[in-house]
């Protein structure tokens, strides 16, 4: 008979999957020959965790596999048995073979991405967040899976696989130094990989380089915005997606994507936020989709800016920017004012549009009715007809009728002549150019941080020199106190002294 305990932690087997079991196994006692048995995949339909037993070919063990691939908690528990007899293989039971196919049509996905032991599909188009279950639409994007290739370990030529290999064998991707430089590609390589052992999604103290138990330095914002592991958004409740979006900059930077891609006008109620004092987007229903929206598109800027391809977008990441955007415009809460800004302006533009298109369909017609011919060539014939009148005229003066010809022509001159004035002296409207940003603002903005990090050190320094001398401190100021009480009491003697005198002297 076969252990019960062998199948620890894995889903429950049916009475009849033991029945079949137990008969096999009485079979192999009875007839005396050696095992030779492979069990796979005893999976239930209702969760997620596999059951595999395997043996050797030589038929002296058995083992037993139990793996946990939920994504949270990985661990593999193996136990090991002795077989004497052998017999025929198992039947492999109906779940099992389902527990095959399902597997076999995975690997078999072109799209999918394995992280901590999960598989992650590619979303084919945005719905409800970009975050959702399995699916996550950061995988298939090239800009996203360059970067995650970059934060991965490289091993040197000629070495082996960088899974099998050792992480002494392992180095930091040279595109990383060359990109971000020595220091800050060594912070973001390490980093990376702690945050991926520690099994969390985000951490205040991961700003300043505090993850598990190293201290890896100052890390910028935008760039720990992108060492985050993507599969873990998905499960995220809305505080922790608050967290990561007020410490990393998320709302600086989609205001950003905004301005870079000039999608102010086809998304007013986000564009409606972003000039007050305080930028910040509040989501009145689906709050938790729209923060994974914000987060999505907050990284593929990031990412843009990070391998400096900002200006090279492609039409898949559009796509789901775009997508995520409309999610947030649909349920965000305007600024009433800001909105009625915006949309005078989208009403200025679109008349301005169709006036400009009149104006151009009017100079592509005819000139006046008189010739039939364009305005250029009228204004040609005047212009040859005045100069051949005023030679007539200084050969015949005071003579007859002049022709007809000159007579028309004289006509439609000043026709057009009128018309030319008439667009020469049209009022024209001044249109505000949209102010950009320069790069001499983020300059400051970078030097303005690091006056303000080394204030805070400067304090943290100050006060661990009180805290250390306090001692001293107490018994300086208990001194000064003491010694103000006796200056107070000596001259409250002295005030009594004269005011005695001076009462006796009355007297």
């Amino acid at each position: 008979m076969i252990n019960d305990d062998i199948f620890y932690d894995c889903p429950k087997i049916s009475p009849e999957q033991k029945q079949l079991i137990d008969k096999e196994e009485s079979r192999r006692n009875n007839d005396g020959n050696c095992t030779k048995n492979v069990v796979q995949g005893i999976i239930s339909d209702e969760s997620s965790t596999s059951c595999t037993s395997t043996t050797s070919t030589e038929g002296m063990e058995v083992t037993v596999a139990i793996v946990d691939v939920t994504g949270t908690n990985n661990r593999t528990s193996t136990r090991t048995t002795t077989r004497r007899n052998q017999v025929d293989p198992l039947e492999i039971t109906a779940s099992s073979n389902k527990a095959a196919a399902g597997s076999t049509a995975t690997s078999s996905s072109s799209t999918k991405s394995m992280t901590t032991g999960r598989l992650i599909e590619s979303m084919s188009e945005i719905v409800k967040s970009p975050y959702e279950g399995i699916e996550c639409a950061e995988v298939g994007e090239d800009c996203f899976d360059k970067l995650k290739n970059m934060l991965e370990p490289v091993v040197p030529s000629g070495g082996s696989d960088p899974s099998s290999s050792s992480s002494s064998d392992q180095i930091i991707n040279p595109k990383m130094n060359s990109l971000f430089g020595d220091v800050l590609a060594r912070t973001l390589y390490d980093a990376y990989s702690e945050i991926g052992h520690s099994g969390m999604l985000f951490s205040a103290n991961w700003r300043e380089g505090k993850i598990r138990n190293k201290n890896l330095g100052w890390i910028p914002k935008r760039q720990l915005l992108l060492c985050l592991r993507e599969h873990r958004f998905a499960k995220a409740n809305v505080s922790l997606l608050q967290a990561v979006i007020k410490n990393l900059d998320c709302v600086e930077l989609v205001i950003e994507t905004m301005k870079t891609w000039n999608l102010f006008y086809e998304y007013p109620n986000l564009a409606s936020n972003t000039n007050t004092n305080d930028k910040a987007f509040i989501f009145n229903t689906q709050k938790a989709r729209c923060l994974k929206c914000m987060i999505f598109v907050a990284r593929g800027f990031a990412c843009m800016q990070n391998l400096n391809i900002a200006s090279d977008i492609s039409s898949s990441l559009t796509k789901n920017i775009k997508a995520c955007l409309s999610i947030m415009n649909r349920h965000v809460r305007p600024n009433q004012k800001g909105l009625t800004k915006i949309m005078l302006k989208i009403n200025r533009k679109i008349a301005s549009s169709s006036s400009s298109s009149k104006s151009k369909k009017k100079k592509t017609k005819a000139g006046p009715k008189t010739t039939g011919l364009p305005a250029e060539v009228v204004v040609e014939q005047c212009e040859s007809a005045s100069s051949s009148s005023d030679d007539d005229d200084d050969d015949h003066q005071l003579s007859a009728k002049r022709p007809s010809v000159n007579i028309s022509s004289s006509r439609t001159c000043g026709v057009v002549h009128k018309e030319a004035n008439n667009t020469s002296c049209r009022p024209r409207k001044k249109v505000r150019k949209d102010d950009e940003t320069p790069e001499s603002l983020l300059v400051s903005f970078n030097i303005m941080r690091e006056q303000v990090q080394r204030l805070n050190q400067m304090m943290d320094f100050f006060q661990t020199l009180l805290y250390e001398h306090r001692n001293d401190l107490r018994e300086e100021i208990s001194d000064t106190i003491m010694s103000e009480n006796r200056d107070g009491d000596e001259s409250d003697i002295d005030n009594t002294r004269r005011h005695e005198k001076n009462r006796r002297r009355t007297y």
